[in-house]
């Protein structure tokens, strides 16, 4: 990436700096932002969540900087999380630039009243994740898995609207697959209700938990496929990692998945809340391990077309470079 955004006779820098997530209070986020906030007179400011989005719309704060915003999904599973989704699509109508990474996403953003001259589509991208047989082996040592066993791994955060209790129930549809493992890779408020329904299933041997992880690359290349069951998502990063390993990929038709990917072409795909078709996709992913790597392959091929890391970011270079000129900061 370039060091500088230029134009209108001058030149900003471009930092890089963390300022928290999901995972840290918003006191803290708070902070961090105010003190790069005090230590810069001007610049742009790039959000990723709710959290920082309200905070950078409080009054007087980091009034002299560019407000950028990408929106990946809301989550609206409880009281709470509606209300920050509010408030989020609220302030967002006051940002410089709003980057949404899907269509639906697009959509709210509108429909929000958020100014449609500020709002720019940019698909998430990322490096290219390799499948890497070596890593794959240590995952399946891990979870002591025989040569023979099947394994589908889940991905993400363990919440209601990622629907974990829908692979549970499918698992339980494949009897005839004795030898099938879950592992759910990721943490969150529904680990013990899932445990619960595993163990009612009289599936509990058969799914592990992995917790928080960042091998993720490790997890892809063990598994026979990535399952998706979410009732609705964004563009998930782990969707594109799945694509780039060539791992075969089987999940609910929601959210940007059906305009990234085509059922009986690069993946299965199957509606929402359906654990019936979605055990069957799966037997189909394990039944069929030339047709899931036909599959796969294709959704290889797509990744390299659209999604690389470096198309993602000259886009996202455009946006700041255009707002820069259109607020036309002093130097």
């Amino acid at each position: 990436s370039r060091p500088v955004l230029g134009g209108g006779g001058g030149a900003i820098p471009l930092l890089y700096s963390t300022f928290g997530s999901d995972r840290v209070d918003v006191r803290t986020i708070y902070k961090k932002m105010s003190a790069v906030a005090a230590r810069y007179p001007a610049g742009i400011i790039h959000s990723h969540g709710y959290k920082p989005d309200i905070l950078l719309s409080v009054p007087g704060f980091a009034r002299q900087w560019i407000r950028v915003a990408t929106c990946h999904a809301w989550y609206r599973e409880t009281w709470r999380l509606r209300l920050w989704e509010y408030l989020d699509k609220r302030v967002l109508r006051g940002f410089d630039a709003v980057i949404p990474v899907s269509g639906q996403v697009e959509s709210d953003l509108h429909a929000s009243a958020v100014p449609a001259q500020r709002i720019t589509r940019i698909d998430n991208g990322i490096d290219a994740p390799k499948r890497d047989p070596a890593l794959g082996a240590s995952i399946r040592a891990e979870f002591k898995l025989a040569a023979n066993d099947k394994l589908v791994v889940q991905i993400g955060r363990l919440a209601k609207s990622k629907r974990n209790d829908l692979l549970v129930e499918a698992l339980g549809f494949l009897s005839k697959f004795a030898a099938t493992h879950v592992v759910f890779v990721g943490d969150g408020e529904e680990r013990a209700a899932i445990a619960a329904l595993a163990e009612r299933q009289q599936l509990s041997h058969r799914i592990h938990f992995a917790g928080y992880r960042t091998d993720i690359s490790a997890f892809l290349s063990a598994a026979d496929a990535l399952a998706i069951s979410s009732d609705y998502e964004g563009l998930p990063i782990v969707l594109l990692e799945a694509m780039a390993a060539q791992c075969p990929i089987v999940s609910t038709r929601v959210g940007a998945i059906a305009d990234v990917l085509t059922e009986g072409l690069s993946a299965w795909l199957v509606e929402p809340n359906d654990a019936s078709r979605f055990a069957e996709a799966l037997g189909q992913v394990l039944l069929s391990p030339e047709e899931a790597l036909r599959r796969a392959t294709q959704a290889r091929i797509a990744f390299e077309t659209r999604y690389s890391r470096r198309s993602m970011g000259e886009k996202y270079l455009q946006v700041y470079e255009r707002t820069w000129l259109n607020r036309a900061f002093p130097i």
